[in-house]
């Protein structure tokens, strides 16, 4: 069942790299929104994080993790996105909403929280058959063709 994703964050303020923060509802509002559970540790992740960040790179210029300090420099590594802060409940929150069985998972969604892509959105990014851009058109068509 669809759930509002910016009432789902609530009020958490999403960390960056650097450190700063930013509220959910000012960095997501409107936007479709990738959920990447992953972690520093599984091998699987570190081959899907580096092409999930080259994607993400494209569109806008072109998880889970044992420590703060390993989740920091997995995002120094892999990518400058938003992360919910670690150790917060939110995050088995999303996961259990998510139905995330291992690590990565990642989940493209909208505002009302249906789901464009789950199981086909690693392999979508990695596999790249299709351009970024009519991938992620693909997506918001997808949840804007079941929301009507």
């Amino acid at each position: 069942m669809p759930v509002d994703v910016l009432a789902t964050l609530g009020d958490v303020q999403l960390v960056k790299k650097d450190g700063s923060t930013v509220a959910a509802k000012q960095a997501l509002d409107g936007k479709l929104v990738g959920f990447l559970f992953s972690a520093h540790w599984c091998p699987p992740c570190r081959k899907l994080t580096p092409a999930v960040k080259k994607f993400y790179e494209s569109l806008r210029s072109s998880g889970h993790n044992e420590t703060e300090p390993d989740m920091m420099e997995y995002m120094e590594i892999h990518g400058d996105w938003y992360a919910i802060p670690f150790g917060d409940p939110l995050i088995k929150t999303l996961s259990d909403r998510f139905r995330v069985m291992g690590l990565p998972c990642f989940a493209i969604v909208n505002q009302k929280g249906i789901v464009a892509a789950k199981k086909s959105a690693k392999n979508d990014v990695q596999e790249k058959k299709k351009g970024n851009r009519a991938l992620l058109s693909e997506w918001k068509k997808v949840t804007e063709d079941v929301a009507e």
